[in-house]
């Protein structure tokens, strides 16, 4: 691999047209009041630059497999980390209904289990 292959945080667009979006959950509130190591909140800032970084679209190994004809990412973007607990729990549920509504698939990072019911409540 050369250092100007594509990578695949070259192929990922801000918003959300792609199949698969990225959510960050940039909070460490709920990790702490479940006594769990804090930490978290760094999540979604260090994911997206660990992806900037990360492998060749193009995969030699495999016959020259070209993942951008199968794979579309989009990054929405960061829950706002300025809003109590409470009021990012509801930002992220009403975020991850809409993509889901949509047909495409949330991919979160951050956070802690405390947002994992949200993501999931069907009743949403």
């Amino acid at each position: 691999m050369i250092s100007d292959d594509t990578r695949l945080g070259d192929i990922i667009v801000q918003g959300d047209s792609c199949n698969i979006v990225l959510v960050g959950f940039p909070y460490d509130e709920g990790v702490r009041r479940n006594n769990g190591r804090v930490g978290a909140k760094h999540g979604p800032d260090s994911f997206c630059q660990l992806l900037q970084r990360t492998g060749a679209v193009v995969n030699a190994e495999y016959d020259d497999l070209c993942l951008r004809k199968y794979l579309t990412i989009s990054d929405r973007g960061n829950i706002n980390a300025d809003l109590t607990l409470e009021e990012a729990h509801q930002q992220f549920e009403t975020r991850i209904q809409q993509l889901i509504s949509n047909e495409k698939i949330p991919f979160v990072v951050g956070g802690g289990n405390d947002q994992s019911p949200k993501a999931l409540d069907p009743a949403g």
